[in-house]
């Protein structure tokens, strides 16, 4: 299960998004290499907005611990420093810093536990990182303008990089490390999410307040859902077809039936303030929520998965 924490120093941007699959955005646990666990999901930027990442980074590992023996490795990006630190996240201490490119914020591990991928958004390139020696594969994959979120699919075949200010989705043939195809989607995509069967790609487009969703299959836009404000965090439920969006604009984390097409909202839960990017615990029990507008993570109780309660 790959959680995802994005460190920017700089603009005071901070980003956090799982999934169970592969895919997400800024930071990912892995298992120790030579172990038997180690086989095995970008949020918008305010200009001095506090977006309290490091209490969202602490509470995460805290609430991990117990996953800790088989996933201890912290694949964090630091946007600031061009580089990605490797974090034992046993012992807490970082084991390793990689150079990627400029500016990195998204990074999503391949489900083999063999590479991660990094979103660089000022080099328009994906850098992919060999976890068995922490080298970077070399050359970088050329993407679009400006790329933020990454994920990769369930099946590993294939990476997507969400180009912030070209519109655009680069999908990355993994085999090849090449880019294979480019979907142009809407205004200023951000974060992305992926089906637990990889067929559906959700895409966050924060310029125009919706949500492209692609074809796995075929890499095709099916169809683009409207009514929301300022859309940046995506969540998968993994057990149901149930998608969680972070409607920053309202205050909200807007739930949504992904069974149907176009998918349909079900419900609207209040969190904190201006919520940008979320983490499902691997049971799909719990969703947290990073608030960047009231610095607090809210905890979403989703026992019933369509209708989630706020339990903290």
């Amino acid at each position: 299960m790959p959680q995802s924490i994005s460190n920017d120093m700089g603009s005071r941007h901070a980003q956090a998004l799982v999934s169970h699959r592969g895919d997400g955005a800024g930071l990912v646990y892995q298992g120790r290499k030579g172990s038997a666990g180690s086989a095995g999901r970008s949020s918008t930027t305010r200009s001095g907005a506090g977006f309290g990442w490091r209490a969202f980074a602490l509470m995460l590992a805290g609430a991990l611990a117990s996953q800790a023996q088989a996933e201890p490795f912290a694949y964090i990006a630091n946007a600031g420093d061009n580089a990605v630190s490797i974090v034992d996240v046993a012992t807490r201490q970082v084991s390793a810093t990689v150079a990627v490119g400029s500016r990195p914020f998204g990074v999503a591990k391949h489900p083999d536990g063999s590479r991660v991928y990094v979103a660089n958004q000022l080099s328009n390139t994906v850098s992919v990182i060999n976890t068995a020696d922490n080298s970077v594969i070399q050359p970088s994959i050329p993407v679009g303008v400006g790329p933020r979120g990454v994920a990769v699919n369930p099946a590993g075949t294939k990476a997507y990089a969400a180009n912030l200010d070209g519109n655009t989705v680069s999908v990355i043939d993994t085999a090849t490390d090449a880019v294979s195809a480019t979907v142009v989607v809407g205004a200023r995509p951000l974060e992305l999410g992926i089906s637990p069967s990889g067929d559906r790609v959700y895409v966050g487009n924060y310029g125009d307040s919706s949500i492209s969703v692609i074809d796995g299959d075929t890499d095709q836009v099916l169809h683009t859902v409207r009514g929301l404000s300022g859309p940046v965090g995506i969540a998968v439920h993994p057990l149901a077809n149930v998608v969680y969006v972070a409607n920053g604009g309202t205050n909200q984390v807007v739930v949504f039936n992904a069974g149907v097409s176009p998918m349909e909202e079900i419900t609207r839960v209040t969190v904190g303030s201006n919520p940008t990017s979320m983490a499902l615990t691997p049971s799909g029990q719990q969703l947290y929520v990073a608030n960047s507008g009231s610095d607090n993570v809210s905890i979403l109780d989703l026992s019933d998965r369509r209708a989630p309660t706020l339990s903290a």
